[in-house]
């Protein structure tokens, strides 16, 4: 007994209907499990493209409010680059009192550092400084500070002061 030609045509319709959705649903899944990383990635990549605060460009950086930081860059350690954020009212300022802080080394956040420093042996030209977010005042700043320490959950990697 066989199927009367329509039959077989509303099979053969259904089939690359199903197989058309099937292939949708398995590209579709990869795509959210990627925008679940979206506010994530927006405040790394934030961080990534932050104004980078140098000798030649610090005095542009002067009365600057916002969240600002360090990094230091480690050789052939991408995973773990030690880092200190805080906030500041001018960013020039912060940068040259980090900068004492770490020469004159009488503070714990200096002493760490600066340990840190010697057992990589790496020397202080590969602290980079930068402007994270620029803020209009510094409790914008406080509550951005908050809000990056919190969502990049880098209380556990951070120097303290």
């Amino acid at each position: 007994m066989a199927l009367p030609i329509w039959a077989l045509i509303i099979i053969i319709i259904l089939t690359v209907l199903g197989i058309g959705l099937s292939i949708w649903g398995f590209f579709s899944a990869f795509k959210l499990n990627s925008s679940s990383k979206d506010a994530r990635e927006k405040n790394i990549n934030g961080v990534v493209r932050s104004k980078r605060i140098t000798q030649k460009n610090i005095n542009t950086f002067k009365d600057v409010c916002g969240v600002v930081g360090f990094f230091i860059n480690t050789p052939g350690d991408d995973f773990f680059k030690p880092i200190f954020i805080d906030t500041t009212t001018d960013a020039q300022q912060w940068v040259s009192e980090i900068n004492n802080e770490i020469t004159e080394n009488n503070t714990q956040l200096s002493k760490q550092i600066n340990t840190w420093l010697k057992e990589k042996e790496i020397n202080l030209n590969k602290i980079n400084f930068i402007l994270i977010i620029k803020t209009n005042n510094i409790e914008e700043a406080i509550e951005q500070e908050i809000e990056l320490l919190d969502e990049l959950n880098l209380n556990k990697r951070m120097f303290e002061r």
